[in-house]
């Protein structure tokens, strides 16, 4: 089974938008509490906004990695369903890459457990959301 690129692309770019969402109309205001970004200035939170372009960018190119690889899986496991897939590959390598990331960084102990779930399942939704796609365009 060949990996359909198109869904790839559409994929990566859903994955992005619901990032996009989920760390500012859902969890925006956590997550600026977490970082301290809500004791900037409006000034200095303006200008760490406009040097944001960069990051945005290598964002969405390891978002189409991860979605192509999530694709890749899928065509290599076929008797698995694209959600089964997904939440393994959750489960098994994100959630762990996610809680040794809190856990090691500089993160409060206050916030390491709301750090752990929040970055999780944002992870879990955006395998589900190529799943998804995945599965609607196979």
């Amino acid at each position: 089974m060949d990996i359909n690129l198109l869904a790839v692309l559409l994929a990566a770019i859903a994955m992005f938008a619901f990032g996009a969402f989920y760390y500012t109309v859902i969890f925006g205001k956590l997550w600026s509490k977490m970082h301290g970004f809500d004791k900037l200035s409006k000034t200095k939170q303006e200008e760490m906004m406009s040097k944001m372009t960069p990051i945005y960018i290598a964002q969405f190119v390891v978002t189409l990695l991860g979605a192509l690889m999530l694709a890749k899986l899928i065509t290599l496991v076929p008797d698995y369903s694209p959600y089964t897939l997904a939440f393994i590959v959750w489960l098994g390598f994100a959630v762990p890459a996610h809680a040794s990331d809190v856990l090691f960084s500089n993160t409060e102990s206050k916030w390491q457990l709301k750090k752990i779930l929040v970055t999780s399942f944002a992870t879990l939704g955006y395998l589900l959301i190529a799943a998804l796609i995945f599965d609607a365009l196979s």
